[in-house]
């Protein structure tokens, strides 16, 4: 093998049959037939060369799959009309849904003791949303003993990947998503833009159909 020649070269993936001729041509062309005679085969390389079976007749026509797809799907359609025994349809929104305690539903915020928003307007629950659907306006608290909070809070509902990073982020536990809420809908996007009344529980969200697990 010639010495401007890396022994990485040799080591190529030729598992693929796509990427096996390429990988020849280049060996070939890179380091001569000559040497490329001398290669030896590792174990895996023969087992994928012994695994390529060619198909049979029936195999080619994918007919007897297609038959035996059906019996499956006959044998279920049958057995859940007369006995529902392997039912996995859920007939909502008649039967309730239940979702795990873990499950990140609608948002909303905490309040102190004494009834106030636990937000202090941080930002750091809108500073680390991916979708940058938080926006916060903060102000000056009449209570000389709070720095700030907000003024205007705002989710969009809409741009939400609910993925829980602000609940997360937030150093006070001013946010959550544990409302067990997973369906939203409505007719008009601005019904989607949740304010800060609405997500302390003051005012309800114009849903015409919400979804809410029963254990939440």
């Amino acid at each position: 093998m010639p010495a401007s020649v890396t022994p990485k070269l040799a080591i190529l993936d030729v598992r693929s049959i796509t990427k096996a001729k390429c990988c020849v041509r280049v060996l070939r062309t890179a380091i001569g037939p000559a040497s490329l005679a001398g290669l030896a085969w590792s174990d895996s390389d023969k087992d994928w060369q012994t695994s390529m079976q060619p198909l049979t007749f029936w195999q080619k026509l994918y007919i007897p799959e297609i038959l035996r797809g059906m019996a499956v799907t006959t044998r279920h359609f049958v057995t859940n009309v007369f006995g529902r025994r392997h039912t996995v349809t859920q007939q909502y929104p008649e039967e309730p849904t239940y979702v795990s305690e873990r499950y990140r539903g609608r948002h909303r915020l905490m309040r102190k003791e004494d009834g106030a928003p636990r937000c202090t307007a941080c930002m750091l629950c809108a500073t680390s949303c991916p979708a940058l659907c938080i926006h916060i306006q903060a102000g000056e608290h009449p209570d000389p003993t709070v720095e700030k909070y907000p003024t205007s809070f705002i989710i969009d509902e809409l741009r939400c990947v609910f993925c829980g990073l602000c609940v997360e982020a937030c150093p006070c536990d001013a946010i959550r998503m544990d409302t067990g809420v997973f369906a939203l809908a409505a007719y008009k996007r601005e019904n989607f833009l949740y304010p800060r009344n609405l997500l302390l529980g003051d005012d309800v969200p114009v849903n015409i159909a919400e979804g809410k697990a029963p254990d939440h």
